[in-house]
């Protein structure tokens, strides 16, 4: 992304809250960004921040872990996608979620590499890393 560095230490909540604030600065519309990271690397608590300074309500963002998808209208749309449970890309595509890339909003994707194939060239890569004093964050 633009005018962030690689690779960000995070070493609190408030450091991934200032990341957050960052990232949101520099989305616009059609924006997608995919998530990587094992369980509890910290990805939905970084969307949470990216979306809550996008003037929705931080509370109010959940992983969507059971549905697959949430929406949130803030400043510009977001679409936020779970895809921990799917089997494969087809579980995306029978769903039509691949409409939502052409959509004038936000995709925040977390687990994207269930759908590698499906994961257009310009998205935004983020991946988180667990470390043993907070997480790291490797920005593509």
């Amino acid at each position: 992304m633009g005018g962030l560095t690689n690779k960000i230490f995070l070493p609190s909540l408030t450091d991934t809250e200032k990341l957050g604030k960052a990232i949101s600065e520099e989305l616009k519309p059609s924006d997608i960004v995919v998530f990587y990271g094992q369980v509890g690397a910290g990805k939905t608590t970084l969307i949470k921040s990216i979306v809550s300074h996008l003037e929705y309500p931080k509370e109010q963002v959940t992983s969507p872990t059971f549905s697959y998808l949430n929406i949130y209208q803030a400043t510009i749309p977001v679409y936020h996608f779970d895809l921990y449970r799917f089997k494969s890309e087809t579980d995306f595509l029978q769903r039509g979620f691949d409409e939502y890339f052409d959509k004038e909003g936000i995709c925040l994707i977390e687990w994207a590499e269930k759908i590698p194939s499906l994961i257009p060239e310009n998205a935004k890569k983020i991946t988180l890393e667990h470390h043993k004093e907070g997480r790291i964050c490797l920005i593509d």
